[in-house]
């Protein structure tokens, strides 16, 4: 739904291009605390050293971003679903925001995918992916995708010629193989978590599950609402806390401990 588009050579080089395309130095930001860790330190350490402030908001708090909101505030951003802990915050309110002051919501919709999620009918401007993770799906390929306006678009074209992170040939056609099933794959993957999700939580040695489908989910309600499906991610705890933990994970036959969801 979104005018242009652009594949980067990382997700983070699509996050780190677009807040160079979009800012300058003095300019301030915006931004959701629940954000994916590398996200999190680009905003807190490296945009500042370019003369761009982030301010860090709880996106589930009322007014959280209104308030942060400044005369030199340039953009708003925020993910969702939300990395590593699948809470959804809703973009509709905090588009409303951004619209209202003249200025650009940006959102990273890894983890819905753009089967589930598509940002950009919500009143988002800016949408970022990891191809990395659902677009890519086969754990073959490192990769980040930006779509928005074309203006913007060509920015971050502009910037990615500059610092470099553009996606190799290669990397492209291995990407545009996986975009041909990612419908069938995420529909699947869709109903296999929320299965599995469902089956853990009446385990006795599970202490508690997190799948935005699961109805004790804090955000079900909005999930259900704006996402197409609950996405293939699940994340529990055990009982028995993290050596129990250890254990679970030594004695998995089918899933690869890995370090990345990529």
């Amino acid at each position: 739904g979104m005018e242009a588009g652009v594949v980067l050579a990382s997700g983070m080089g699509a996050t780190a291009m677009t807040m160079l395309a979009l800012t300058e130095a003095g300019d301030h930001i915006v931004a959701s605390e629940a954000l994916y860790g590398a996200t999190a330190k680009l905003f807190a350490e490296e945009l500042p050293r370019r003369g761009v402030t982030t301010t860090f908001v709880d996106p589930f708090a009322p007014r959280a971003f209104r308030s942060a909101v400044g005369k030199n505030t340039r953009l708003l951003f925020l993910e969702t679903p939300t990395n590593p802990t699948l809470r959804v915050v809703d973009p509709r309110p905090v588009a409303a925001l951004a619209h209202e002051r003249g200025i650009q919501l940006v959102v990273d919709s890894t983890f819905a995918s753009p089967v589930n999620l598509r940002p950009g009918l919500l009143g988002a401007d800016v949408v970022i992916h990891s191809a990395t993770k659902y677009l890519s799906g086969h754990s073959d390929l490192i990769a980040g995708a930006v779509a928005g306006s074309r203006p913007v678009i060509d920015e971050v074209i502009q910037k990615m010629r500059l610092y470099g992170p553009a996606l190799d040939p290669h990397a492209c056609w291995l990407l545009d193989r996986a975009l041909r099933t990612l419908d069938v794959r995420v529909r699947r993957q869709n109903e296999s978590a929320l299965t599995l999700a469902r089956w853990l939580a009446d385990q006795k040695a599970i202490a508690s599950v997190s799948h935005p489908g699961l109805r004790n989910h804090p955000d079900h309600a909005v999930a259900s609402e704006i996402l197409q499906g609950f996405g293939g991610l699940v994340s529990f705890v055990l009982a028995g806390g993290g050596s129990a933990a250890d254990a679970f994970m030594r004695r998995v036959d089918l899933a690869i401990p890995a370090p990345s969801l990529g």
